[in-house]
């Protein structure tokens, strides 16, 4: 709660490199299996961060001390925290820090109750007041519980060390959120201070704090009114408030029969007070604006009478992660200070304005260009940026009750709300449309694909993680009683060969104990059905038919036929792949059988004319052409002569020949990734982290036919959606390609 001291104090006019400093350790404090602290003196300060080493020499926790000269001599108070606190430094304890080791004895004597600890400190002439703000940096990690011994411990000491400067008379909740206290002080200035608010738990925020004159209390008291705004305590649960004013520590007590109000007349009760209340003006604000007028369900913004008006486009929420929203703002006078998104729950989801990105809508200012509010601001030059676009991060959960609006703060007592209505569908369908919308040349490119774009689609992409896609399959042909690989085939729509596919892989021995799995998109599959219909029976084909309620990539493709494997072995066979020979799956298999560790196989790939397509690569390629797998791509088939089974950074997805188990144990193919370019890479870089290989198989080849585009390839979104992959890629990847 310290407003205005920081731990750069001087310490010692010692020079702690001069000589190694030996210390003596009066009184250790336990407060949990963990955690002591020590009071001592030193022949010269004591390293104010260091490593714990024990024993074993290895670094078994951390050492943060306050050194304090008094009277001559140098004492420390010191917070060791390592597990067996107890028996380790009963054991010995070396400190390791920059200028060099230091030893720290065994405590003369322990004690649990932290009263022993204000009586030494106190005893020794040391600032009680400074000593707590030490321990409280030092023993407060982020995310501590208030129930935590810690928390008790310090709440605890403070109680000790402070006394009583007033009482709070009235507490409320407004509906914005967290607490407001009204009641007199004798310290308690107005301005921004940390207050400690003791209820069920021990909680600390900073507070807004005005004061007023009241006649009944005596010269040197004030009444205060103060906001802690992000608390969620309950108002009549309250009890006691801390605080400091320069060396001392106060509190203020909640008298027995406070008046506790709820968030209406919390409200109501502010107004009244707003003109007799004494701050500065950024504090008056604040508290102004917790009288604005509240959501009640409704727009507000078009029926406002200053030029502003605000529409959005489209809103989604991430669950998880955060939300979305992108629109426009005309507002040519620049009277909105604020756009906050906000839940009808009472929360705040985040500020718009301090994400978004603005961007160019000229027909914003076309369509209001003859509106009478407007028309004088629009005819004169103005910015036509009144789009926006903003990733707002929460990991708020909405429930479907809520409502999402946004707030724009016209001022300290006026603001105007546009509900949201938050859209639930398909999330694939969403970003394209939305992808569809995003200017490729515009100059912020690249911070709308860093700041909102890239992590909405990740939020979308891992909250779509496992099966989510409905399937029907369907089962044809007589399957053998053991079946040992599964061959998956992602089939396009309306995919006309499949004739071809069965004729080429059906009736090669090496098939035999093999089960096919096609999966192709409900609509356009029927052709591939009535394929299959046809001709599985006359090539012994035997396997399923996997149809999926939507189209999907190749790799979610290949992903939901793998769900369907019986196998344990996976081979990933693209529909474009035929081989040149019968016998290629029986040497697969046995080279992935001799491999040292599990591992992906794939083969040599040819184009028609016998040049290469992949022939595996060591190194990954540079980041610009990371979708690249393969070398020698285009080069004759000679290239490849006298090859011999080697590891490379990545197999090809269009043959590969893997364990089932292994698949499973990279977690499949990526789901963050929207479109499939990057995806035979991310793949392959999982399986590294996983300690596993990719190996390449020279003396096997199939042809690798072109394949035909998809009805999307050409699309505008999926330019967009390649920027935004390969963001997403780097942010995952660009440390492991570095190393």
């Amino acid at each position: 709660m310290d407003n205005s001291q920081t731990d750069d104090l001087p310490i010692s006019d010692i020079d702690p490199a001069a000589s190694p400093p030996t210390a003596t350790v009066d009184l250790g404090l336990l407060l949990d299996p963990r955690t002591m602290i020590t009071i001592g003196r030193g022949s010269a300060a004591m390293p104010e961060s260091a490593e714990i080493r024990t024993g074993g020499g290895e670094p078994a926790g951390r050492w943060r001390a306050l050194n304090m000269p008094h009277d001559g001599q140098l004492r420390f108070l010191g917070v060791l925290v390592t597990p067996n606190v107890l028996r380790a430094q009963a054991g010995g304890i070396d400190l390791q820090a920059e200028t060099g080791s230091v030893r720290l004895p065994d405590a003369g004597r322990v004690e649990l109750d932290y009263g022993a600890l204000i009586e030494a400190l106190r005893d020794e002439g040391m600032d009680v007041g400074r000593c707590f703000e030490f321990l409280r940096r030092a023993l407060v990690t982020p995310g501590a519980s208030p129930e935590q011994p810690v928390w008790r411990f310090l709440f605890g000491m403070l109680s000790a060390i402070s006394r009583q400067d007033g009482f709070v008379e009235i507490l409320g909740s407004p509906e914005g959120g967290g607490l407001l206290l009204q009641g007199w002080s004798v310290h308690l200035p107005p301005g921004a201070l940390d207050l400690g608010i003791l209820a069920g738990s021990f909680e600390m925020g900073r507070a807004t704090i005005a004061t007023f004159e009241r006649p009944d209390l005596p010269a040197t008291a004030r009444g205060l009114v103060a906001h802690v705004p992000q608390l969620s305590v309950d108002p009549g649960a309250v009890q006691r408030i801390h605080f400091r004013a320069g060396e001392e520590y106060l509190h203020l007590d909640v008298v027995e029969r406070r008046l506790v109000l709820g968030p209406e007349e919390t409200a109501g009760h502010l107004r009244d007070v707003q003109a007799k209340l004494k701050a500065e003006p950024a504090i008056l604000g604040a508290l102004r604006r917790l009288c604005r007028p509240r959501f009640t369900g409704i727009d507000t913004v078009t029926t406002l009478t200053q030029p502003v008006r605000i529409a959005a486009d489209l809103a989604l929420h991430a669950a998880g992660a955060g939300v979305f929203v992108s629109g426009w703002l005309l507002d040519p006078r620049r009277l909105v200070r604020d756009v906050t998104l906000r839940s009808s729950a009472g929360r705040v989801i985040g500020r718009v304005d301090e994400a978004w990105v603005r961007l160019p809508r000229a027909d914003v200012s076309q369509g209001f260009a003859q509106d009478a509010l407007f028309a004088a601001d629009l005819a004169r030059p103005h910015d036509q940026r009144h789009g926006f676009m903003a990733f707002v991060p929460s990991e708020t959960t909405i429930a479907a009750e809520e409502t999402l609006y946004l707030e724009l703060g016209l001022g300290d007592d006026a603001c105007a709300f546009a509900p949201l209505r938050l859209e639930r569908p398909e999330p694939g369908a969403v970003l394209s449309r939305l992808l569809g919308s995003v200017n490729l040349d515009d100059p912020a490119i690249e911070e709308i694909v860093s700041r909102h774009l890239g992590p909405l689609a990740a939020a979308l992409g891992t909250a779509r993680r496992g099966n989510d896609v409905a399937a029907s399959p369907r089962s044809f042909g007589t399957l053998p009683w053991r079946i040992a690989v599964s061959v998956i085939t992602a089939l396009p729509a309306e995919f006309k060969d499949l004739d071809v596919n069965l004729a080429q892989l059906a009736g090669d021995p090496d098939l035999a104990d093999c089960e096919m799995i096609f999966v192709a998109p409900r609509t356009g599959g029927e052709r591939a059905a009535a394929a299959l219909k046809r001709g599985a029976e006359f090539y012994g084909a035997a396997g399923t038919l996997v149809l999926t309620d939507r189209s999907l990539d190749r790799f979610e493709a290949m992903e939901v036929g793998a769900r369907h494997a019986r196998g344990d072995l996976l081979l990933f066979l693209s529909p474009s792949v035929l081989p040149r020979e019968r016998g290629w799956l029986g040497r697969m298999r046995k080279a992935l059988a001799g491999l040292p560790a599990p591992g992906v196989l794939s083969p040599t790939l040819l184009y028609e004319d016998e040049s290469i397509r992949f022939a595996g690569s060591a190194e990954p390629p540079p980041q610009s052409a990371i979708a690249s797998l393969g070398r020698f791509a285009g080069y004759s088939q000679h290239w490849l002569a006298s090859r011999e089974l080697a590891p490379v950074w990545a197999g090809t997805m269009d043959c590969a020949l893997m364990p089932r188990q292994l698949f499973e144990s990279c977690g499949g193919f990526s789901r963050v990734l929207l479109g499939p370019e990057f995806k035979n890479a991310d793949f392959a870089l999982s399986l590294r982290t996983q300690g596993q290989r990719a190996y390449w198989l020279p003396d096997v080849s199939l042809y690798a036919l072109d394949e035909p585009e998809t009805p999307d390839a050409n699309e505008y979104w999926t330019r967009v959606r390649a920027l935004v992959d390969r963001w997403a890629f780097s942010q995952q990847w660009s440390p492991v390609l570095a190393a």
